[in-house]
């Protein structure tokens, strides 16, 4: 299995049951425009001809252009010159606290590899999968992963072959509809949809999912002549209005740092229309 970041809500877990279902398709296109972590981009078995990735957070954009564009050697050499500064940012938060200073001035909104890069160390080592970025840099707290924060050279280089052929775009989600409408018009075309869950309230894009408009996004997607996979909590009213097959995942439970048990969510569901 592939795993470039960790990014609250992905959908690695479940990344054996979504590939039986997109592996029933005959699409020559894929397009997955809320990627997150692109954690089932990166483990998809079929192959397509055409590859189309976005996301609202120009950041996590900015980290899967880098890896396109760096070598290994880049990434290592960066990654041993910190270390070499810092210590071991991953398991003393002294050390984090001071690789992310030292980087947010220097790196932030410049635009260069090593912004992409430092931004995915940031995430590789940040507390609980959650990636935060402010006005003025990375806001994420010390997480204590010290053992998973370098690829080596096998998985680098399957990302990046992945990565190659493969067109990302920074937008939101109707900003997308707008661009590409021609290919999710298309039956050729399998879309992965990953959005905000309806019924939480994950942040999109620094806000509260209330600001996602769902309802839009729903009634534009029961039009697309896509071929189409809509994961999303198991609702009557997303049911009833889109009258797809529907495919359970697993249950939602949100855990609390010091708490024995979670609370139950939802149980999360596929919505097909194929």
């Amino acid at each position: 299995m592939i795993r470039l970041l960790k990014y609250t809500g992905a959908k690695i877990k479940f990344i054996d049951q979504i590939n039986i279902e997109i592996n029933k398709t005959n699409c020559s296109a894929y397009i997955e425009p809320f990627c997150g972590s692109a954690a089932i981009f990166l483990n998809l078995e079929k192959q397509f001809r055409h590859y189309i990735i976005s996301d609202i957070d120009k950041y996590v954009i900015k980290i899967f252009e880098t890896f396109r564009n760096i070598t290994f050697d880049q990434l290592n050499r960066f990654y041993n010159k910190n270390i070499q500064t810092f210590g071991n940012w991953g398991e003393n938060k002294d050390s984090f606290y001071a690789f992310r200073q030292y980087c947010n001035k220097k790196y932030f909104n410049s635009n260069s590899e090593e912004e992409g890069m430092f931004l995915y160390f940031m995430n590789k080592s940040c507390l609980n999968s959650i990636f935060r970025v402010g006005k003025n840099g990375c806001t994420c707290t010390f997480g204590n992963r010290g053992r998973s924060l370098i690829l080596n050279e096998d998985q680098f280089l399957q990302i990046q072959h992945k990565l190659k052929n493969t067109t990302i775009q920074q937008c939101d989600f109707f900003e997308f509809h707008n661009q590409t409408y021609i290919s999710l018009d298309n039956e050729r075309t399998l879309l992965f949809l990953d959005p905000p869950y309806s019924k939480t309230n994950h942040a999109y894009q620094g806000k509260a999912t209330a600001e996602f408009n769902c309802d839009r996004f729903l009634n534009l997607i029961r039009y697309y002549k896509s071929k189409i996979i809509y994961t999303d909590l198991y609702d009557k009213k997303i049911d009833k209005l889109l009258n797809w097959r529907v495919v359970k995942l697993g249950n939602l439970v949100s855990i609390r740092p010091h708490k024995s048990s979670g609370t139950y969510r939802g149980e999360q569901v596929m919505y097909i229309n194929f």
